[in-house]
């Protein structure tokens, strides 16, 4: 479903394929951030990468997660 969350998402996962940058999507547990993100990504395989990091503070952690998601 064209939720308001799932139209957010896929606008700013757009622009940082347009922009050719990364996204930080941000919000409320249990709005559909994650599967909105997930889904973009499926239905455009190469325009970009879902990584999911744990709610941590640790910056090894979160890097290690990114390089992981890109085949590092």
């Amino acid at each position: 479903a064209r939720t308001s969350i799932v139209k957010a998402v896929d606008a700013a996962l757009e622009d940082c394929f347009a922009g050719r940058s990364l996204a930080l999507i941000a919000g409320g547990d249990g709005v559909g951030k994650s599967s909105a993100a997930r889904n973009w990504c499926q239905r455009f395989p190469g325009r970009g990468r879902y990584v999911a990091v744990p709610g941590t503070n640790d910056r090894r952690t979160f890097f290690v997660e990114i390089a992981a998601a890109l085949g590092c």
